[in-house]
């Protein structure tokens, strides 16, 4: 299994906690950033694999982000069911139903396949 590190701009306990539980279970390198708005002011982005937030807050900075990193995979989660189905593909980016959080398929999928890494 690939050691990745997992940034999860998150400010809810239980879903920190919900994530921890999740992704611990592979030994990912998990760090939380209480106030996702401060995740575009700092050095974070540099140093981590993947990137999980809220679709609301993190839709309108992915061009940036992606452009910032060749590799950094992003995703974004909502309630809204029609970001997640209307939203065009965009390489790099995952988008899923906050409802996905309690299935660990979602997840060893989108960690542990290949392709998602050859970038």
């Amino acid at each position: 299994m690939p050691q990745a590190t997992v940034l999860i701009a998150e400010s809810e306990r239980a879903l920190q906690e919900l994530w921890r539980q999740q992704l611990g279970l592979w030994g990912m390198n998990l760090r939380f950033i209480p106030n996702p708005q401060t995740i575009w002011k700092g050095p974070e982005l540099a140093f981590v694999s993947w990137l999980i937030m809220d679709a609301a807050e993190g839709f309108a900075h992915v061009p940036r982000v992606l452009a910032s990193s060749a590799t950094l995979q992003i995703i974004l989660l909502s309630w809204d069911r029609e970001i997640c189905e209307f939203s065009p593909p965009i390489p790099r980016v995952h988008i899923y139903p906050k409802s996905c959080l309690k299935n660990l398929q979602v997840f060893a999928n989108l960690f542990f396949v290949p392709s998602h890494f050859a970038q």
